[in-house]
């Protein structure tokens, strides 16, 4: 193994594998409110969490996965896995799902123009695509970012598994450029003020936004 890939897998160990379960929650009731079917890709799937979640709606009449990491115990068989470096193309063919959801894992890749892409090449004209990441707009993380030179989500604790912080304008402008319409960024949980205070406890009753927020939740569409 290159000291590159050992890196990658390093960094893949760090990240765990997993992810708030509310941000899970959230791709299947995006799936739910479109009506998506066909085939779907769970990109960055990690312990399998979601592509279970995905699998017992019995919406998709095929489920694949993919990440570096091998394919977790227990998963179905009916469900596909592909073990390769999210920072390459996978060995899946061109136009092959109806539905791609990446739950926090751009922030984990190298090139965020490259992945979106990928996505833009695995999706059929029409498919839709589902993706997380860490709220870089919000207020706490631009404070950490002016008093300590990083992003609330990107500290030395979180390295290497988080290395590219995205705000809004970098997700919107790479995803046009990769080709993709109708992007909508949203958000999800309340970020933390400072020590114990969050949002949630000074604003009751708010959605999470672009200042209060901890994760964007982004959607877009492959033109048919």
């Amino acid at each position: 193994m290159s000291s590159l890939s050992a890196w990658r897998s390093a960094a893949a160990e760090a990240s765990g594998g997993t992810s708030e379960e509310a941000l899970y929650r959230a791709a299947i009731a995006w799936c739910r409110s479109e009506r998506l079917s066909g085939r779907a890709l769970d990109y960055g799937a990690g312990t399998g969490r979601l592509t279970r979640l995905l699998a017992e709606t019995g919406r998709f009449e095929a489920l694949v996965a993919a990440d570096l990491t091998q394919r977790p115990n227990g998963l179905p068989d009916a469900i596909g896995w592909v073990a390769q470096d999210l920072n390459h193309p996978l060995t899946l063919p061109d136009c092959g799902f109806d539905a791609v959801l990446s739950v926090e894992v751009i922030e984990h890749l190298e090139n965020p123009r490259a992945v979106a892409r990928e996505w833009f090449r695995l999706l059929k004209p029409g498919g839709r695509l589902f993706f997380t990441t860490p709220n870089a707009d919000s207020w706490r993380s631009l404070l950490t970012l002016a008093l300590k030179g990083h992003h609330q989500e990107f500290t030395n604790e979180n390295y290497p598994a988080h290395i590219t912080a995205l705000v809004g304008a970098d997700l919107r402008r790479i995803l046009a450029e990769a080709g993709f319409v109708g992007v909508e960024i949203g958000y999800a949980l309340t970020s933390r003020l400072y020590g114990r205070v969050t949002w949630a406890s000074l604003l009751p009753g708010r959605n999470p936004s672009r200042r209060t927020g901890k994760h964007a939740v982004v959607t877009a569409t492959k033109p048919r």
